[in-house]
């Protein structure tokens, strides 16, 4: 970023999945979007990931978080665009969040009650390095 200082060390490392990971590589997914309270993300302004998909990798700069109750509102604000270009709607954006699955256990990742109950999600605006 322009005039803005950012540690160039690797802050923390996101697991996603494909064909988000791509998305972001190609640099059409702008925001990642994480399960969890404002609280837990904040400090990841201004500092650098790794983006892991399986033996795929890249880093990228976190410029800002936002936080939202929901998904829907998540989807809405941010657009579709940015979070899931992939999928070419609002709606099939919001169809391809809830089918993702944790790889642990199968769990649904954003499912409903899940983001209430973890205090809301965030947006990670990114910018590839």
């Amino acid at each position: 970023m322009e005039g803005q200082q950012y540690q160039s060390e690797i802050f923390a490392t996101l697991q996603v999945q494909q064909p988000w990971y791509d998305d972001i590589a190609r640099g059409n997914k702008t925001v990642e979007g994480r399960v969890g309270p404002y609280s837990k993300f904040q400090e990841y302004e201004n500092k650098v990931v790794r983006i892991c998909c399986g033996m795929l990798e890249l880093k990228a700069l976190v410029v800002s978080v936002r936080h939202y109750h929901d998904l829907a509102s998540y989807i809405a604000a941010e657009g579709w665009s940015a979070i899931a270009p992939h999928t070419g709607s609002e709606i099939s954006a919001y169809q391809a969040y809830i089918s993702v699955k944790r790889r642990d256990n199968a769990a649904m990742v954003f499912f409903g009650a899940r983001i209430e109950a973890e205090g809301g999600m965030c947006a990670l605006q990114l910018k590839l390095l």
